[in-house]
Formats: structure tokens, sequence, C-alpha cells
């Protein structure tokens, strides 16, 4: 209700007032206690506040001006898409203080309620935890490989990385934060990474990762921290320059072997040697060398590998591997008492390889005796000298076998076992050879053509019991040719024609002394084989007959002619070719074909006059042919017109009797003979029928061309 308030002074001036006196419902947060409201650094706030109860009409809400909120937060009254008493959203970027901020809220009528709430933060710090980074060693201008950093973990947000400003890496690498590109296609990973190729050497150094969240505190208790050794050598890798050779042993011989040493590296270097070495073997490693294997085994051990390793003062390592083996204690062998005799020329250089020995315990060593007493050498021929073997002779020749020249070379092993062999040494005059004739005979030869042919030796000269006269010519033969180093032969097929050249055969003994021997040669060109005449007599064989035909023969061409049927038509059924030279079956004595061939055999059918070809082949392909006729006939048995069967006037029933029949001519191979009808009983004939009929026989003899009948009469008396 409206209400209006009058005042009066004493000379009745007034004054009016209006209100209105309402009686509301009150304004009111209740009982609602003041909550605190926990943020976490860098994490997005969105926290509905409270709305008041009661009050009259619409109620507005406000957040006191002071204190001010933290940066990155900020109060929103209630609207279309906050309800209650408004919220708090945003998200913080710096640690929070325990702060008290108070809500307000006002009513149509102004009355208003208030309610305090409080805000404070929590700043969670990043850690690596357990993790730790290996001390790093690298080389002077070797590339590393990319060594990826551990990743932090905890923290507000996203993680940053950062490797100290000092001391620098090493001049060469480059720290990579995570997600930078590293190489093509690679990017660092974790807490970045490490890349590059060190450029300068650099003692251990401590280096520091740092870790930072993503707010705004970069104080060192919120950031984590990991540190790591980084060392770069000067390049020194320890290498071994010689490779150690393989180590054989003899079972109760003592041993004292070293072993050959690495160079390079840091100093100082370390030896070790593995696996175990056989029994009564052991392994020292002093620094001047590889160390030393010594002891005396005491049983066979197969070969093994051994590893020998060297590792420097920085870790760097090279390795290599040898054999080593116990053997039981054998002895070494000539395998003959005497080796061949050794004859010399005098003036004439020699290099004669002795016998090696075999067997024994390891290399064998080998001497020769007598010596001369004066210089202690081997006591050879002067200008001779013994090398041993794996010894220089010249600049391009190493002793082998059991060395090179001359005496009783003593070969000894490992463990001392020595066996001798003994040899002559003979040192004549010089000889030189010589041939009979002044020229060879001229050598004439045809294009494609075989060659075989013998020039003259020669005879004399220094030759030994393995090396005779060798023969060389000057300029080569002609393609196709050659010439046989120890005989004066000359064999082949030319290539192509050439006209007469001269030619010089050599022949050297083996101190070099020659003598020569003038010779010609001419190739002369094709020739092609020809038959006298394009077509060859006609042959005829005769069906279940054997028969032979000799074809013609060809002339000319080069070298040897061959012989052969074209491959259609197919001889007849029964008919075979055989080439000249060839063996022809059934004949006594053995016979071969000659001429152009042969076709023989028994035909098994009849043939029309057929065309085959005969084809002659020289030795370089050139041919000529031939056509001949062959006929196969077949012809037929035959009585004759004069043939008759006489039978006798006294022949009777019950009677016997013998009659002849005449034989039939010709037909194909053995006739055989037959009688019908077939007799019932008798030899051969039956009675005639009722009133003395007479009755019709035949003689017959068949082969494969068909029959021959003759007819002769029974009359029945």
């Amino acid at each position: 209700m409206r209400y209006t308030l009058v005042t009066t002074d004493v000379d009745g001036d007034r004054a009016t007032l209006d209100f209105v006196v309402a009686i509301g419902t009150e304004l009111t947060f209740g009982d609602l206690a003041g909550p605190t409201l926990t943020v976490r650094t860098t994490h997005p706030v969105n926290a509905v506040l409270p709305a008041a109860e009661g009050g009259d009409g619409r109620v507005t809400y406000s957040l006191d001006a002071a204190p001010a909120l933290p940066a990155n937060l900020g109060y929103v009254a209630p609207g279309a898409t906050v309800t209650g008493g408004g919220a708090i959203t945003g998200t913080p970027t710096t640690a929070l203080a325990r702060t008290t901020y108070t809500l307000t809220a006002t009513d149509a009528d102004g009355f208003t309620a208030r309610f305090d709430f409080t805000i404070t933060g929590t700043d969670a710090a990043p850690t690596f935890g357990s993790a730790s980074v290996p001390a790093q060693r690298y080389t002077k201008d070797v590339a590393i490989s990319t060594v990826n950093l551990p990743a932090a973990t905890g923290g507000n947000g996203t993680l940053g990385y950062a490797l100290g400003a000092t001391p620098a890496l090493p001049a060469g690498l480059r720290y990579y934060a995570p997600g930078a590109t590293v190489s093509p296609g690679k990017a660092a990973t974790g807490g970045g990474a490490i890349a590059g190729t060190p450029t300068g050497e650099q003692a251990a150094t401590t280096y520091t990762l740092t870790a930072h969240d993503a707010d705004t505190d970069r104080s060192a208790r919120d950031a984590a921290t990991l540190t790591f050794s980084l060392a770069v050598a000067g390049g020194r890798q320890p290498r071994f320059p010689t490779p150690q050779g393989a180590q054989s042993y003899v079972v109760g011989a003592p041993v004292s072997a070293t072993l050959l040493a690495a160079g390079g590296g840091d100093p100082p270097l370390d030896y070790t040697l593995a696996p175990a070495l056989p029994g009564g073997l052991s392994y020292t490693a002093p620094a001047a060398h590889g160390g030393t294997i010594a002891g005396t085994p005491g049983a066979v051990a197969p070969a093994a590998t051994y590893r020998l390793i060297a590792t420097n003062a920085d870790g760097d390592a090279a390795q290599q591997t040898f054999a080593l083996e116990v053997a039981a204690d054998a002895l070494p062998r000539f395998g003959r008492k005497s080796g061949s005799a050794q004859r010399y020329v005098v003036g004439s250089a020699v290099t004669a390889t002795l016998p090696a020995a075999t067997g024994g315990n390891g290399t064998l060593r080998y001497a020769l005796t007598p010596t001369d007493s004066a210089t202690g050498l081997p006591a050879l021929p002067a200008g001779l000298t013994y090398y041993a073997p794996s010894t220089e002779v010249d600049a391009r020749t190493t002793a082998a076998g059991g060395g090179t020249l001359a005496g009783t070379p003593t070969a000894t092993d490992v463990d001392g076992d020595a066996t001798t062999l003994t040899f002559s040494v003979q040192v004549t005059a010089d000889l030189t050879p010589a041939f009979a004739v002044s020229a060879g005979p001229p050598q004439q030869y045809r294009r494609a053509g075989t060659v075989s042919a013998t020039l003259p030796a020669a005879t004399g000269g220094d030759t030994t019991p393995t090396q005779g006269l060798t023969y060389s010519v000057d300029p080569a033969l002609p393609a196709g040719l050659t010439l046989g180093d120890t005989a004066p032969t000359i064999t082949g097929t030319p290539a192509a024609e050439q006209a007469v050249a001269t030619y010089t055969l050599a022949a050297t003994d083996v101190d070099g002394d020659a003598a020569t021997l003038p010779f010609t040669i001419a190739v002369a060109g094709n020739a092609l084989p020809a038959f006298a005449a394009a077509t060859g007599p006609a042959t005829s064989f005769t069906v279940s007959t054997a028969g032979i035909a000799t074809l013609s023969t060809a002339t000319g061409g080069d070298g040897t002619l061959t012989y052969s049927i074209g491959a259609t038509p197919a001889l007849p059924g029964g008919l075979t070719y055989y080439a000249p030279g060839t063996a022809l079956p059934d004949t006594s004595p053995p016979t071969n074909a000659t001429r152009g061939g042969v076709i023989a055999g028994t035909p098994t059918d009849r043939a029309s006059a057929t065309t085959y070809t005969l084809i002659a082949a020289d030795v370089d392909g050139d041919t000529a042919t031939q056509t001949f006729i062959l006929t196969v006939a077949d012809t037929v048995p035959t009585f004759g017109s004069r043939a008759s069967v006489s039978w006798p006037a006294d022949a009777r029933v019950q009677t016997a009797l013998s009659v002849n029949l005449p034989a039939a001519r010709g037909g194909n191979g053995t006739l055989t003979y037959t009688l019908s009808p077939a007799a019932a009983d008798g030899p051969a004939l039956h009675r005639a029928g009722r009133g003395g009929r007479a009755r019709r026989y035949d003689c017959r003899d068949a082969d494969r061309g068909g029959r021959v009948h003759h007819p002769y009469v029974d009359r029945h008396r």
C-alpha cells in the first residue's frame, strides 16, 4: 500500500513523502556454506555458482569488483547459457593463492543477499621419474646414431624441453626439440634428440635437459631436469693391423707364443682372450703386445676359433679371430728316400722346385745339407743357391714345395721332428738343338679340310727328364690350325683360303737355345661334291626275296664324303640303307657297305616304282644329290600249261595207290600245297556220286599273291 508522510512547520508550511509499504519474501542464499573452488593451472574451469532464493521480482547477480579474479578467469552472469548464480570460467595460467570472493544477488525491490566462496589453485610440476640417459661416447668425424632423450611426465599442459645453453654441444652436434625434423621423414620424439657428426674432441661433459609445463611459472620448482654425460674421442679407434696366424700346438710340446698387438685407440689398451684355452695353456696380457699363450698342452684339442679383443680407455674395441688347435705328435715325411736327379747346363738359369714333405705338426721348416764349413751355406755348385719355401727367389718368384734347389733338404716340424730326402745335382756343358734338314716340306691344305701333319723334329739341345724341346712357329698359323707344344705337329681345320706363305718353326731347349726350320703353307679353296649323273640306276627287289643294291658314289668335295638317303619317302618295309663303311647284317665273311652305300634286306610288301634321293655331303657342309627309282615286284606261282595228273588205269576202291602230282613254279618264297576238297576216307579221293559222275579236285599252292588251281578228274569204276 502507498503511504504519504506529511510534515508541517509552525507557520503552516508542509512537506510530503510518498512511500510504499510491501510485505514480501526474504532474498537469501539460505544455509549454503561458502564452498572452496579448487582449480588447476592451465586446466579449463567452468564452475556454476548457487542461485539465491526468495526476493521479489527478477533477481540479478554480480561479483564484487575486489578482489579481482585470477588472470584468465572471469564471472559470467546467469543467462541463456549459464544457470544458477552465474559461473566462473576460463583457464588459469598462473599458480593461485587461496582468495575469498563475494557473489551479490539483488531482487526487484533492491533487497540483496550475499554469498562468499573461495578459489584456490594447485600447480603440478613435471618430472622425469626414474628415467636416465647412459653416458654418451662418440668419435670425432664419425656420424652418431640419433639419440632420443626420455620424455618427462606430469606438469600442467603440454611440456616444453630445452637443453642447457651452457655448456654448448660439441661442434657438429645439434639438439632437436620434440617434433623437429632430424632427417627427411624422421622427427625427434620423447624429450628431443641429439644428432650429427662431431668435428672436435671433447672430454666427458655434463649436460642438463629441462622440461617446463604450460603455465607461466618458470621457477625451478615447476620444472624437471635430467643430466647426462657426453664425450667425443679423437677418432683413435684401436685396430689390429695384421691378422693373427693360426696357432697349432702339439701334445706334450712346450708353448710360448706371443700374439699380435692392436694399435691406435685411446690408451691404455686392455686385452682379453675367449673362450678358455685347452688344458695346460694359459693367456697373459701385458700391455706391450697382444699377450702370450704359454704352457704345455696335455691333450688333443680340435681346431677352434678364438677372439682376441683390445679395448681402449673410452670403451672402443677391436677384435680379431684366429684358429687354435692341439694335435697329436706326428712325424713329417717326404714319402720317398730320394728325389729326382737334377741336371743343369753351364750358363743356363735354373729354377727347380724340390718336393715338399707332408705330415708333422704345424708349419714345416726346410734346410739343405751338406753345408760349406767356411760359409755355413749349402754346398752347391758355384752360381746355385737354395731358397727355403716362401722366400723370395727374385722379384717375381717365391720358392714353393720343399724349397728351390739342391742337395739334401731336411724338413722339421714345430716340435723338432725331422725327415730328409736325398738327390743328386749334375751340371753339364751347354748343348744346342738342330734340324737335320734345311727346310720343311711344303704344306698343302684345303679350306675346311681336316689337317694332321707332322713336320721334321729337331734333335739335341739341353733337356731334363721332365722337359724336352718345345716348339713354336712364326708368324701365327692360319686360323683354325694349331702347333703342338712338345711335337712339331700341325692339326685343325683351316678356316680360309691362303696363298703360299713362309713360316719358321723353332725348337727351343730348356736353357733357351733354339734351332729354326722354314716351311710353307698354302690353303686351297672349297671343292664341291658331285655325282656323275643326276639320276642313278633303277633298283628292283622282289617281295620276300633277299636282295642288295649298291648306290652310286660321288666325287670331289672337301674331306671325306658322307652319304644318306632323304628322309622321305621311307624305304619299303624290310629294306634298310647302310652308309659306306657300315657292316652289312648276315654276311659271311663280314662285309661293309661300299661306294655310295647299300640298300639291303628282304622286302615284305610290293612297292610301285618310287623316286628316292641319295645325298653326299663333305666336311664343310657342301652336298650333292642323285635320284634313283626303287621297285619291289611280286611274282605269282603257276603249274604252267603242260602240267597234268596221270591217274593209274587200275585204281580200285580199298586198294592203295600212289600218284605223283606236278610241282608249281614261281611265286615268292617256299611254295606250300593243299588238296581240296578234303577226303573223308582214303588218302585224298572220294567215291563219285551215283551214276558214276566225275568229281573235281583242286591241288592248291598258296602264297601272298593268291592261289593257283589245277583241275583233274577221278572217274569211279
